[in-house]
């Protein structure tokens, strides 16, 4: 199961299990390799971030961080309640479903190469309004791909805002990360401030990949 946060063409995807690919990446840097992807902390001081960021865009295009800030209880709170989501009965899922006006909310019949892909997914991100205490539905949040479509709160009471909540965090980090790029550019923080911060379309997309009881003609992706 994860969780992917897009902006522009580039994907941020938090994975729930460990893996052993990570544990290989993290020796590999203990050992000094430098054919391992890079996993770089956040709080090194920021002259090193910089530059270790810098590297690992050039070298690698893309890289894993740590130290991040997002509290533990924050991360919790979202994968429960993301379990919840997709714990809840097909059809009352399928009330969510996005359609061809809005590209937002619950779908489960994407194909990759004429195949079906065997998950369930939700899509939501920042409201057009950027304020997210109105309504999802409200016409100010409108925008390029719709509004959000989420379970209302008779049914997950704290699904919303635990999604924001976790939303905020990953938008924070990725202002970090966008300045030090910028840096590494070596141009100022806030360059990228207006289109990246102010302007933004990014969204958060919910996977989840049940059994699959059939076993072919079917993707997990």
């Amino acid at each position: 199961e994860s969780q992917c946060m897009k902006a522009g063409g580039g994907c941020w995807k938090a994975v729930r299990s460990a893996t052993g690919l990570l544990r290989t990446w993290h020796r590999g840097l203990a050992s000094g390799s430098t054919n391992a992807p890079p996993v770089i902390d956040l709080h090194a001081p920021r002259e090193h971030l910089v530059s270790e960021v810098a590297d690992a865009c050039s070298r690698w295009g893309f890289f894993q961080v740590g130290n991040h800030g997002i509290d533990d209880s924050v991360i919790s709170a979202f994968s429960d309640q993301m379990t919840a989501f997709f714990d809840l009965p097909l059809d009352s899922k399928r009330l969510l479903r996005r359609s061809a006006s809005n590209a937002r909310g619950f779908f489960d019949d994407e194909l990759t190469k004429q195949k079906l892909d065997w998950k369930q997914a939700l899509d939501f991100g920042v409201p057009g309004s950027r304020n997210w205490s109105l309504a999802d539905g409200d016409p100010a949040n409108a925008c390029l791909d719709g509004f959000n479509r989420v379970p209302e709160r008779d049914s997950l009471p704290h699904f919303r805002s635990t999604m924001v909540s976790y939303f905020a965090e990953l938008v924070r980090v990725s202002e970090l990360l966008a300045s030090v790029m910028a840096e590494g550019l070596g141009m100022p923080a806030s360059h990228f401030d207006r289109e990246l911060r102010d302007a933004h379309t990014s969204y958060l997309r919910l996977n989840y990949y049940p059994p699959n009881p059939g076993g072919g003609g079917t993707l997990g992706i």
